[in-house]
């Protein structure tokens, strides 16, 4: 049984008049993907455990699960078999830790690898099967989503004293999702032409972005942005001139930009003041060394280095006793599963990104960066964004068909 879908959207002009054929099963795994898109950013349940996005996507992933292993033109290629390998591998290790140390944070941690290499699979099952009404689906879930966080960084108290959360728990988790939000935005309509609609967005979300008062997360969406402008705006050819000359521009802004923000009045702008006073108190708080990161217990504890120490029980590792993780994503994979599920890990990475453009591998790694000071690998969404990147040779593809 089919349905027709007339396919009109503001964001793929060239596909205004088309009409695709959607499959009542696939239209049900659609609208539970955008109801994931929405729901995503809203956080009931205390940080490490599933929220209610979570839920709907793992509805949605268990009623795909069938259909994909059934179908005949699906298929398991060796990115998935990585990842599933990663996922097991995380797996093993967290629960031969908890036989001698029962802390339940090593199950919840090892099935949150395997659903979040599952959202990947399935992201990329939906893309192949529909990628334009799945980019739009996610473009008008951004659009929503980045206005709902809009309202709510405004109108709903923070839960932090000076810092907003909007619908997170605390403040890193609302600036990781602005970046994962404006990079996937930027991925999506690399191909296609950049609307006010779209410049828009940005700018909220850089203006969110700033209310987070997230050092890291202010550093990586400007990196995103200025690297997104060179590559969207300007030629290939020139590119080469300008790349060199605006590093050199951007070294001497930076040295004379602790000068220019005491010789101007910021008070009078109190977002940008408090933004610019957060990035120059880079260094003088406990949580920038790497001691306050965790990245210390990774010498003090050199034994797990190859095969693991899995996540949970982390009172083993703190000096103080203390129950506390690794402030840091990419420390974590390291520490936790060692060389051998470090190497397995970024054996997948490599794979997500090794056919895409060097454009796309600059946001890649500038999200990445957000993962040195901060856990950036258990969010949802940046499983969803793998995915896109993964899967941009076939929304050129289609691109290219329709020419």
């Amino acid at each position: 049984m089919t349905l027709n879908v007339p396919y009109i959207s503001r964001y793929a002009p060239s596909y205004s008049n088309t009409t695709l054929s959607l499959s009542v099963e696939t239209g049900i795994l659609l609208f539970l993907f955008f109801l994931y898109f929405i729901f995503s950013p809203f956080y009931v349940f205390s940080s490490g455990y599933p929220q209610p996005a979570d839920f709907v996507l793992f509805l949605a992933i268990a009623l795909s699960g069938f259909y994909f292993l059934t179908s005949r033109k699906s298929s398991v290629n060796k990115v998935y078999l990585v990842g599933l390998g990663f996922a097991f591998y995380a797996l093993v290790i967290n629960i031969v830790h908890y036989v001698f140390y029962p802390d339940i944070r090593f199950i919840l941690t090892a099935l949150i690898y395997v659903f979040n290499i599952s959202i990947f699979i399935f992201t990329c099952f939906l893309i192949q099967k529909h990628p334009h009404i799945v980019r739009n689906t996610m473009l008008y879930g951004i659009v929503l989503t980045v206005v709902s966080q809009f309202l709510f960084v405004h109108f709903i108290p923070s839960d932090h004293p000076f810092r907003a959360t909007g619908t997170f728990n605390n403040p890193n988790q609302l600036a990781y999702w602005v970046l994962l939000t404006a990079a996937l935005l930027i991925v999506l309509k690399s191909h296609l032409k950049f609307t006010l609609l779209d410049i828009a967005i940005l700018g909220v979300l850089f203006y969110i972005q700033m209310l987070s008062l997230s050092k890291a997360g202010i550093i990586t969406l400007s990196l995103l942005y200025f690297i997104s402008f060179i590559f969207i705006t300007l030629k290939s050819k020139l590119r080469i001139l300008i790349l060199p000359l605006t590093a050199i521009a951007v070294i001497f802004s930076a040295t004379y930009f602790v000068t220019f923000t005491s010789a101007v009045d910021l008070s009078n702008f109190k977002t940008l003041d408090t933004a610019v006073s957060r990035i120059l108190s880079i260094g003088e708080e406990r949580d920038d060394s790497l001691d306050g990161r965790g990245y210390t217990r990774l010498t003090h504890n050199a034994v797990f280095l190859v095969l693991g120490a899995g996540e949970g029980a982390f009172w083993r590792h703190s000096g103080g006793g203390y129950n506390q993780e690794l402030h840091s994503g990419l420390a974590t994979i390291i520490f936790s599963y060692g060389l051998v599920g470090m190497a397995i890990f970024f054996m997948f990475l490599y794979g997500v990104v090794r056919k895409t453009s060097l454009f796309f591998i600059l946001i890649f790694m500038i999200v990445m960066m957000f993962g040195f000071t901060h856990q950036n690998f258990r969010f949802s969404l940046y499983w969803v964004y793998l995915a896109v990147l993964y899967m941009t040779p076939v929304f050129l593809y289609y691109k290219k068909q329709d020419k």
